[in-house]
């Protein structure tokens, strides 16, 4: 069985490759005949790619030759690419763009247009043993790859514009109609969509990646400005994380091979491509690139691959890296909520590296109860203030501080009267 991937900024290289800090040697890499790459889709020993001219065309020799998959014949552009099983979904553009297509031995049968087409099913993911997709901001699934689709629910009846995974966990970006700037929801198997904890919200995430345990997310803030958010617990807190290349650009695209972690960034800034190993300083690794722009960079086959500008698609080698094995970071602080929305209380489960303090805060920021906490334990909240006062309902955010006030963990509590 292959393993599910999907469109995304970044793709993760599962072989670790054989630490390092070669110079890059950038090169031209093949592009289909008469038509030109848009997104790269890297699947094991393969490595997939949606064209301009709305073809899937995939790759077994690194980027020297490609073969188309199938036959498409209307040009429209490929909003979302799946490989689930021995199934490739596609959504493109316009009515009747939602297709199919089966692997056949060493080759693929026919593509067979699905029976939905009402509208195009964008952010195709495998999840819990289905597919998940947004279907004109709502979302729904499929247990079948494909050949009906059911109602799924969204966070809080909330539109969905982008659906993500990472792990065991669902991703929504989600919005109101009317109200500027998204909101970050997390799903796990048997559970319920959580709002994601992080001082972000509103944000428009412009890219996301995973590398040995840590998730990261850019927030674009308009131009060529962002910032980085990570996450140590699966998705459910981010913080702002400093320690990247061109502090305050937000980079287009991340891209991680075993332990080596690669971030490009679109033409504002060069260098434009930085490579590290583990989390080790970042390294210039722009040389020989004709054209710093940079809209996605993805990891196969020992190489990184470039798309953006005139040169069209570009390789190059990644230096080899030591086999020693990967410090895991120490276990995050957590934070839970039970439950969750409450009335009248709620228990609050907590575990930090030291002693640490509870904050709680209102929907304007303001702090109404602060606590000391210890390290790990339960403290019953009746939602109350610190002065006793029985707060309104609303969402609450609570924060794990340890000294200096620096946040360990957060987390969002909705209390109903």
């Amino acid at each position: 069985m292959s393993r599910p991937f999907a469109l995304t900024a970044f793709l993760v290289l599962a072989a670790a490759i054989p630490a390092a800090s070669a110079l890059a040697q950038w090169e031209p890499a093949a592009s289909p005949v008469g038509d030109q790459i848009d997104a790269l889709f890297p699947a094991g020993a393969e490595l997939f790619c949606s064209s301009y001219l709305g073809k899937v065309y995939v790759s077994t020799d690194q980027a020297q030759s490609w073969t188309e998959v199938g036959t498409l014949n209307h040009a429209t552009t490929i909003y979302s690419l799946l490989l689930i099983d021995d199934w490739l979904l596609i959504s493109r553009q316009g009515w009747g763009g939602n297709h199919r297509i089966q692997r056949a031995g060493d080759g693929w049968t026919a593509w067979e247009p699905l029976p939905y087409q009402d509208h195009e099913l964008t952010s195709l993911t495998a999840w819990n043993g289905g597919i998940v997709a947004v279907d004109s901001a709502t979302l729904v699934r499929s247990l079948d790859h494909g050949l009906t689709w059911h109602p799924y629910p969204e966070p809080d009846e909330r539109r969905v514009m982008r659906l993500r995974r990472s792990g065991d966990a669902l991703f929504a970006d989600t919005f109101e109609f009317g109200v500027p700037g998204m909101h970050l929801y997390r799903l796990v198997a048997g559970g319920d969509w959580q709002p994601v904890a992080g001082d972000f919200a509103p944000l428009t995430i412009s890219a996301w990646g995973e590398h040995q345990g840590a998730i990261y997310l850019v927030r674009y803030l308009g131009g060529a400005d962002g910032e980085v958010h990570r996450s140590l617990d699966g998705g459910e807190t981010f913080d702002l994380y400093h320690d990247m290349p061109h502090p305050g650009t937000a980079p287009s695209s991340f891209a991680a091979a075993g332990p080596l972690l690669a971030v490009g960034f679109p033409t504002s800034v060069e260098p434009s491509c930085f490579l590290r190993d583990g989390d080790g300083p970042w390294e210039d690794f722009s040389q020989g690139l004709d054209a710093p722009q940079i809209n996605q960079i993805a990891a196969q086959g020992g190489y990184l691959y470039k798309t953006g500008g005139i040169a069209g698609l570009m390789r190059a080698p990644l230096p080899a890296v030591t086999s020693a094995p990967v410090t895991p970071p120490a276990p995050p602080a957590r934070l839970a909520v039970q439950p969750n929305p409450f009335n009248p209380r709620a228990e609050i489960v907590f575990a930090a590296p030291q002693a640490a303090r509870l904050t709680i805060h209102d929907a304007r920021g303001r702090r109404v109860l602060d606590v000391p906490v210890g390290e790990t334990g339960r403290w019953t909240w009746d939602g109350v203030d610190q002065d006793g006062r029985a707060l309104p309902s609303g969402t609450y955010l609570l924060r794990l501080e340890a000294g200096g006030g620096r946040v360990l963990a957060r987390q969002i509590a909705t209390l109903v009267r």
